[in-house]
């Protein structure tokens, strides 16, 4: 069900007021298509992303003004019971700058909270600054750091954000 951004469902957001962009969790194969071409555009991942891929997550929202014009994407991926992937996010570049990407975090934060999610994470590549803030903001941690074959010897780094108290999966002494 789409759900139109406004001053009175993101009030934190306030240079979003005058944008009427809507968030949709079904959105029509035109703007998925969209999304995965501006994924594939992107620069920042080493492979190319497929409609089956974007398709696959537990977790789609798309970005797009009244027209039908894509703004952007994210999604997430359920890993187990416990734990989530933060998944592929964008906003197109002449809507960047206007807390979109800080508004879609918040809404794979909400829907992961809602299924009972106790963690989530992320990996970032090192030199995507905007994403690391973005995700610091909404009080993820950095795991650590590592050097990436996939992603042509990149540094990649790990955030997590503990949404509730972890289970024990360690037994014995």
């Amino acid at each position: 069900m789409p759900i139109p951004l406004s001053y009175k469902y993101v009030p934190e957001y306030q240079s979003l007021t005058h944008l009427p962009f809507v968030f949709t969790n079904e959105p029509s194969i035109e703007l998925l298509n969209t999304f995965v071409e501006a994924l594939n555009q992107n620069g920042h991942l080493p492979y190319k992303v497929s409609l089956k891929q974007l398709l696959d997550t537990s977790y789609l929202q798309v970005a797009h003004t009244p027209e039908g014009e894509f703004v952007g994407g994210c999604s997430i991926k359920l890993r187990d019971g416990e734990i989530a992937k933060m998944g592929l996010m964008l906003v197109d570049k002449k809507y960047r700058q206007f807390g979109i990407a800080e508004y879609m975090t918040q809404l794979r934060i909400g829907h992961a909270k809602r299924l009972g999610i106790k963690m989530l994470y992320a990996k970032v590549r090192g030199n995507n600054i905007s994403s690391m803030n973005n995700l610091y903001k909404a009080g993820f941690q950095v795991m650590g750091n590592f050097l990436s074959e996939k992603y042509l010897y990149s540094t990649i780094t790990w955030l997590y954000l503990p949404l509730k108290p972890m289970t024990n999966r360690v037994s014995g002494s």
